[in-house]
């Protein structure tokens, strides 16, 4: 019996300090992320539970009391309640990054742009992966689109593989809310590539551009990093600002307190985080305790102390209720810590880079130093909540109804692609109805919502994904499809049901000898058996899928040159005119690792000049990016202009290694002329 089921059974737990039955629950759910730290407090004593996620990001704390907590996670801290018996489940927002865990590569551009919704006063860092050649590279960030006022302009130098960049406030301030524009392009004109999202579009607020056009259904791999709640920093001295700690000089010491001073810009004090240290011989983790008091360390104590547990060279974050440490802006407050167990520890430390406030350490007199702090305050108290318990209640072929939950009254907010609905009610139980959706599609959305606050930010959960029913009889309309207005035009065997007939199959020059393959991959046969997986439509995809046993050598087999298959038709179109063509998508594999081993790209030759024969040769505004799938039917799409009265389109799919599954499957290709 694992600790759920007791739970439910025995919701009522007896205290062994007392004969008080005390109800007890559990928080859960996702960090966003890896190695993520999630604390829990309660308001009186402090930090009552901590963890690092591993790779999934996935929590699960120890049982608590039923009552009000605070959970925080990055830089989101909500408010939560516990039920008795019940698991209350936060999924922290992934709303501040772009990038996914699994990444492919662009086609080689000029440049590349994201277009990302602000979610704080200023872009702090960001992030990108450059898997070719090293190259020079300026970022820019503008307002809206490629076109927008520019906000600022940086030159990164050289950039190559992972490339970090911080920023600091004054260089690319952001308006929360509004939309912006970051871009990547080489001063010398140079093409190079950049990692993408191998899901494609990931960030359902943005779109990717390559050389200032957009593309369908697609993101960059950037990440971009901004506060993404309503928490105002008030004093930022970051490690790798410091000194460090050092035996001698202006970071040595071993105090019994330290402490920093600030000028409070906020009407409170919410987080706190600072890195201390002391000998290894002591272990990795030591209860620190927290304090803020008015104008000097021995000043009247505003709030209570937190007591909080620190990870040697990670540091620790504590944070207080909303009303808990009230401040009043333009005065001198300092906050202060020390081991709970009395014994020295050493601070890192940091040149004066906060000069409205010094470090001060067993001592009071001025130091010229700063701690190596985080401070932030809400600026609008009571304005930051997170949704908690979101849950799918009914899932038909055309529509999604949402469930959530608030500790703090909300407006009802769910945001996916470019569609959104808005209730304006405040409440604190939720529920949205996602109408005019299309069967057997999967649909990645975030719910949240603003407080009664008139300047509350909506803060959004992490991304949820969820399928609509397959619905056969239903037939969606042939002008209009998931946000494609327009003609369709007739093609060959769009789904594969007569097998290859009327697609015309490239060459198979690729063929490796020494790495047999199945008669589906020799062959490109459209496939009726689909392992464990159904048509998008009908009985029939075009692809392969195989297993290999150990007995026929080692897995993973790296395949050189890579196993591509590319099939197209041509079609009659009107030069000048604007063309879409789409495709269903389904990719898996086992014994991969990076879920980008299988994939597929849209491709298009609007010469008709015989270009799909060699699909190297395709200009890359011609071709999508590559799309791993993960195991799950998705559309992609390909906007172009036709160049003549013939155009040629197609498909390519493509395998790196032979692992111990492969599946490669594209189904419903569609054409269409738009309005």
């Amino acid at each position: 019996m694992n600790t759920k089921t007791l739970l439910l059974l025995l919701p009522l737990l007896i205290d062994s300090s007392s004969t008080t039955l005390i109800a007890q629950g559990f928080l859960t759910g996702d960090s966003g992320g890896n190695e993520r730290e999630v604390t829990i407090f309660d308001r009186d004593f402090g930090m009552v539970w901590h963890t690092v996620t591993g790779v999934s990001g996935r929590f699960e704390s120890k049982t608590l009391p039923e009552g009000e907590y605070l959970a925080v996670s990055g830089s989101v801290i909500t408010p939560v309640k516990i039920q008795s018996g019940l698991a209350t489940e936060i999924l922290f927002s992934s709303q501040k990054g772009m990038s996914a865990d699994t990444e492919t590569w662009s086609p080689s551009r000029k440049k590349f742009g994201q277009t990302f919704k602000a979610v704080g006063p200023w872009v702090n860092g960001f992030r990108f992966w450059n898997p070719g050649k090293p190259v020079q590279l300026i970022a820019e960030l503008r307002e809206r689109d490629p076109k927008g006022k520019l906000v600022g302009r940086k030159d990164l130098g050289e950039c190559s593989w992972i490339k970090i960049i911080n920023l600091q406030p004054w260089e690319w301030p952001t308006d929360r809310g509004h939309n912006y524009y970051l871009s990547l392009h080489s001063p010398t004109g140079s093409t190079f590539q950049l990692g993408t999202p191998a899901l494609g579009d990931t960030y359902i607020w943005g779109n990717a551009y390559y050389d200032d056009e957009p593309r369908l259904d697609s993101d960059m791999g950037f990440s971009i990093s901004q506060d993404n709640d309503n928490l105002k920093t008030i004093v930022r001295v970051t490690l790798h600002q410091g000194f460090g700690f050092k035996s001698e000089g202006p970071a040595s010491g071993s105090p019994t307190w330290a402490a920093q001073s600030f000028t409070a810009t906020t009407n409170n004090l919410r987080t706190v985080w600072i890195n201390a240290g002391w000998p290894s011989s002591e272990g990795l983790t030591k209860r620190f305790i927290f304090s803020v008091h008015e104008k000097s360390p021995t000043g009247k104590q505003v709030g209570p102390e937190r007591n909080v547990l620190m990870i040697k060279d990670w540091g620790a974050t504590c944070a207080w209720f909303r009303d808990q440490v009230p401040l009043r802006k333009g005065e001198k407050y300092i906050v202060k810590l020390r081991r709970v167990d009395g014994k020295p520890f050493y601070a890192y430390l940091a040149p004066d880079l906060y000069k409205k406030g010094e470090a001060l350490r067993n001592k009071l007199s001025t130091e010229n130093l700063d701690l190596t702090c985080i401070l932030k305050g809400e600026e609008h108290p009571g304005s930051v909540v997170l949704p908690m318990n979101v849950r799918m209640t009914q899932i038909t072929a055309r529509s999604i109804t949402v469930k959530w939950e608030t500790a703090l009254p909300t407006t009802s907010q769910i945001s996916f692609g470019n569609r959104g609905f808005l209730q304006e009610k405040y409440k604190t139980q939720h529920v949205m109805t996602l109408p005019g959706l299309d069967p057997g599609t999967s649909y990645t959305f975030q719910v949240g919502g603003r407080t009664e606050n008139s300047n509350s930010p909506p803060l959004y959960s992490k991304s949820v994904t969820v399928k609509t029913l397959e619905d056969p009889t239903s037939l969606l309309p042939k002008n209009q499809v998931m946000g494609i207005t327009g003609k369709l035009i007739p093609l060959k065997n769009s789904s594969f049901e007569d097998g290859l007939k009327g697609w015309k199959v490239s060459s198979l020059k690729n063929q490796v000898a020494e790495v047999p393959l199945p008669p589906d991959v020799k062959n490109l046969r459209s496939v009726y058996y689909l392992g464990r997986y159904h048509a998008h439509s009908g009985k029939r995809v075009l692809g392969w899928n195989h297993k290999v046993h150990e007995k026929s050598g080692p897995i993973p087999r790296k395949m050189e040159p890579a196993l591509t298959r590319t099939v197209s038709q041509v079609v009659t179109t009107i030069p000048g005119k604007i063309y879409t063509l789409s495709a269903w998508v389904l990719t898996d594999e086992r014994q991969g690792g990076w879920n980008r081993n299988d994939r597929v790209r849209l491709i298009v030759d609007p010469t008709h000049t015989g270009k799909l024969d060699h699909p190297e040769t395709v200009d890359n505004k011609f071709v999508t990016q590559w799309y791993s799938t993960r195991g799950q039917w998705k559309r992609f799409r390909l906007k172009f202009k036709a160049q003549n009265s013939k155009t040629a389109i197609g498909v390519q799919l493509y395998q790196w290694w032979l692992l111990a599954e492969n599946h490669v499957y594209v189904d419903d290709v569609k054409l269409y002329m738009n309005d």
